[in-house]
């Protein structure tokens, strides 16, 4: 005797994927971090750029646009923590540190040469810069902290 087919008596089992739009591949996720970072290291020169230019035009003191450089810290560390699936805080710090130090070479680089950069004794000792380079990462790198810890709270496709 032969058991007839019958596809209703079968118990299909069901498994709980994740919604493959929240989901994302580790080549995705190094990709992601990637233009992130990128983006904020172009956005820091573009803004010493565009900054440096208006500051040497018009007379005010470039000083009073590190407010500008701060936000895009915190933008590109609250971008890096809300990309991130672990440790969001740190990768968002790590993502700004880096904006941080183009910031503080090449982008010190492009005022030193507008005219807008210079210290007030006119030189920089590789000491100095080196100094100076550290406090302005370490500085990106807090900032970012803070963008990142605030992109791990706002991303509602990654647990907490």
């Amino acid at each position: 005797m032969t058991v007839p087919f019958r596809p209703c008596a079968i118990r299909v089992e069901r498994r709980a994927y994740a919604d493959p739009s929240t989901t994302v591949s580790p080549v995705n996720a190094v990709n992601q971090r990637t233009r992130i970072i990128a983006g904020g290291i172009i956005a820091v020169l573009l803004f010493d750029l565009v900054a440096s230019l208006a500051a040497r035009a018009l007379g005010f003191p470039y000083a009073t646009t590190a407010v500008g450089m701060y936000f895009i810290y915190l933008v590109t560390g609250f971008l890096a923590g809300r990309a991130a699936a672990t440790s969001r805080a740190k990768e968002g710090a790590i993502a700004a540190a880096l904006a941080g130090f183009a910031d503080a070479s090449a982008g010190w680089a492009m005022e030193w040469i507008i005219g807008v950069g210079r210290p007030p004794s006119g030189t920089l000792t590789p000491t100095e810069w080196i100094i100076t380079a550290a406090i302005a990462v370490l500085f990106a790198a807090g900032i970012g902290f803070l963008g990142g810890a605030v992109g791990a709270r706002s991303n509602p496709h990654v647990a907490r």
